[in-house]
């Protein structure tokens, strides 16, 4: 079969190798389209740390068919030869202090698609014993299956902010993760809903996908904007994807005693210096931590299967790209340039 493998920063190759075969409690999977999740990109560049042991089959998102199962891997994860399936970005160890109480996304020894585990970018892979499968209903096309893992990141970050019906909240960039998260706050009753972006593609986009209004980190003062549209108050909560700077800038936006959930904070050396105690105690701000999609309590990934299943969540507007396989290093480069109006890019082996 082939792959595409990182080798190490900058280093990456699509080689074939050799199909691999399924062991007790796992699934060989043929893969049907995988996505360029935001973090690939980085990783190719060598931000994130990969195996020194060997190669790793690149990509944490994707879907496919299983088409054998070792021993107990049927009961194990619910699934039959035949079924389309997809699995979650982490395969957890079960035996420490987060897993045990199901908060497996913050589990200690973690196994990741991509990085420490062979991923999807291929012609097949393997669903470990541990990983956590999912089965696709036949109303999500392969095209927005890959971006699943995406969306339930989206939920898990809205939910994090705690958001109740009736608020006003601000979607500051995250690209593709800021659209989902526009749609996730329509669905969650926001009385508001601001996106602010520096793309006026997108911006088109997330006025067709549910924001009341939309504002241009280009071109707007969006801090005075979000001001004037709250009598001057100020927004309830913001959700960010982006760079270090949408800390400070989110929160000027806030009301007292608003909320700011961080979903990233990609560092950047022009990130201004964040008086943390000035925003914190004078205005007793919250802010949040939210990694990948959460953990059992919260269900976010069986809930954006079935929330796009039925369509109150609309992927086909925002994955816009599908190359094959063999040109990652294009569908690489169009993610980062956001060439064409980019804004999901997926691939098929």
């Amino acid at each position: 079969m082939h792959a595409v493998l990182t080798y190490g920063p900058g280093d990456m190759r699509y080689e074939e190798i050799e199909t691999p075969k399924p062991g007790p409690g796992e699934v060989l999977v043929k893969v049907a389209r995988v996505g360029m999740g935001i973090n690939d990109p980085t990783i190719a560049e060598g931000h994130w740390p990969t195996r020194s042991d060997r190669p790793t089959v690149a990509g944490h998102e994707f879907a496919g068919v299983a088409v054998a199962l070792g021993k107990g891997a049927e009961r194990h994860h619910g699934i039959a030869s035949g079924d389309r399936v997809l699995a979650e970005q982490v395969a957890f160890c079960r035996a420490c202090f987060y897993c045990r109480r199901g908060w497996y996304h913050l589990c200690e020894r973690p196994q990741l698609f991509g990085l420490n585990l062979d991923g999807g970018w291929a012609d097949y892979m393997i669903f470990p014993e541990n990983s956590i499968v999912h089965r696709l209903p036949a109303e999500i096309s392969d095209g927005a299956a890959i971006a699943l893992e995406s969306t339930s990141c989206g939920i898990y970050t809205v939910e994090r902010g705690g958001l109740r019906m009736g608020e006003t909240v601000v979607v500051l960039g995250g690209g593709f993760l800021g659209l989902i998260m526009v749609q996730v706050c329509t669905i969650m009753g926001a009385g508001l809903v601001v996106y602010c972006e520096d793309d006026d593609h997108r911006l088109q986009v997330g006025s067709s996908l549910g924001a009341h209004v939309t504002l241009s980190l280009r071109r707007d003062d969006v801090v005075a904007e979000v001001r004037r549209l709250t009598g001057g108050l100020g927004c309830d909560l913001v959700v960010d994807h982006g760079q270090t700077e949408a800390i400070e800038l989110g929160s000027r936006m806030l009301r007292k005693r608003g909320r700011f959930v961080v979903g990233a904070a990609y560092a950047s050396t022009n990130a201004p210096k964040i008086e943390f105690g000035a925003i914190c105690n004078q205005n007793e701000l919250t802010f949040i931590g939210r990694t990948m999609s959460g953990g059992a309590d919260a269900a976010c990934f069986a809930r954006a299967i079935e929330y796009v299943r039925r369509g109150a969540i609309k992927l086909d507007p925002v994955v816009t790209h599908n190359l094959p396989l063999a040109d990652f290093q294009r569908a690489l480069d169009i993610s980062r340039r956001r060439i064409e109006h980019a804004i999901k890019v997926s691939m098929t082996p």
